[in-house]
């Protein structure tokens, strides 16, 4: 009689959620977006994953930030890339990480469109989903904008969707703010310049968030992992790694760098009191 499979079902009997393996480390559940930005700053680290070099058993998700978004209000992921408006609604469930974001200085979206619009009066306008950021700044500068006239969609969608005529106009993010001119759009309002003129502070636009099933110590672990992801990507700069061009939506290299260079920032490696003041002010404003 072969042991083997009984000793297997008695594994899944106690550990029904545990994959088979002989380390049996923890899952870690881990979601970022295939952006430029996001991919650099876990290449080091997921190589290391992929290697068996972390304590972590790790399954890796690739989505679209919305659907970060909505992943992380079902609670269904552990480590989370999402959007900064996001945390409020999922502060409960997740913790603030202080490494790995998106934020900074003239990094916000921008409102563009295929001709001149008057934004005096409700236009058709597609945005990058219910919970980001982008509509967060949108709303902000446009705080009476009747929500008939929104229409929510993929990022990666939203340039084809003006230039055809499907919105009047849509706000663009990640790599798109790089070649919206050259596919005939012009913009309209940079809601991330409104936003600092207006507020004096940086832009929070995304976050690293950790399931708070996972201890103190968890949490300090895979920020430093994060930290030195993005200091050893930095090291090989301006060289991309396989699994930051493979994921890419935008294939000219040249446009990844700039995506890399505006978004991956002294703030990714931690925030600091001045990124931190920016955060609470965000939030505090969004709230209202």
């Amino acid at each position: 009689m072969h042991l083997y499979p009984l000793f297997r079902a008695y594994l899944f009997v106690l550990l029904p959620n545990t994959p088979y393996s002989i380390t049996m480390q923890p899952v870690l559940k881990v979601g970022i977006s295939p952006c430029p930005n996001d991919t650099f700053i876990f290449s080091n680290w997921i190589e290391k994953m992929n290697k068996k070099e972390s304590r972590y058993d790790v399954q890796l998700l690739l989505a679209d930030v919305e659907e970060l978004n909505q992943l992380a209000l079902r609670g269904e992921g552990d480590l989370m890339k999402v959007s900064f408006a996001l945390l409020p609604f999922i502060q409960d469930r997740y913790n603030l990480l202080s490494v790995g974001g998106a934020l900074g200085n003239g990094v916000g979206p921008l409102l563009v469109s295929a001709k001149h619009i008057d934004t005096s009066k409700p236009f058709t306008v597609a945005l990058p989903g219910k919970h980001t950021t982008a509509h967060a700044l949108f709303q902000f500068v446009f705080p009476n904008f009747p929500d008939n006239y929104k229409v929510f969609k993929r990022y990666d969608t939203i340039e084809t969707a003006v230039s055809q005529g499907e919105v009047s106009a849509g706000v663009i993010i990640h790599e798109n703010r790089f070649t919206y001119a050259d596919k005939g759009l012009q913009l309209i309002v940079d809601l991330g310049k409104h936003w600092e003129d207006s507020v004096h502070a940086p832009i929070p636009l995304g976050c690293i968030v950790l399931h708070k099933k996972y201890v103190h110590q968890d949490k300090l672990f895979i920020e430093e992992c994060i930290r030195t992801s993005i200091v050893a990507g930095q090291q090989q700069w301006p060289h991309l790694s396989n699994f930051v061009i493979k994921h890419a939506q935008e294939m000219d290299s040249r446009v990844m760098r700039k995506h890399i260079e505006l978004y991956v920032n002294h703030f990714s490696l931690g925030y600091g009191q001045v990124g931190f003041d920016a955060i609470e002010k965000f939030l505090s404003v969004i709230r209202r």
